[in-house]
């Protein structure tokens, strides 16, 4: 079993990588497996799919969210461990910027 940071890694460098099963990409299987291939084919797909992504990651989307749109945010609305996997969430979806 992973750990939260080892999920929250794999979460956020599959979406950096464009590494995720979304819609079109699920139409384009259906198009191509028919139902008993089709659950072979998921499973054995690097992609990972929506439905895998830790709810411990959508959490801290979500907080990025709402911090970027303007939300108020008091300290005590994450732990500390929280408030720390949010600024490397931060980190890792910023692009890098020139100095």
């Amino acid at each position: 079993m992973l750990s939260l940071d080892e999920l929250l890694s794999r979460d956020i460098e599959a979406m950096k990588k464009g590494n995720l099963c979304d819609e079109k990409e699920m139409e384009k299987c259906l198009e191509e497996y028919d139902e008993s291939e089709l659950a072979w084919a998921c499973e054995n797909c690097p992609k990972l799919q929506d439905a895998d992504i830790s709810p411990y990651t959508r959490k801290l989307l979500n907080v990025r969210t709402l911090q970027r749109a303007g939300f108020p945010l008091d300290a005590d609305f994450l732990t500390y461990e929280e408030w720390l996997d949010l600024g490397r969430v931060n980190a890792w979806l910023e692009p890098p910027r020139m100095m």
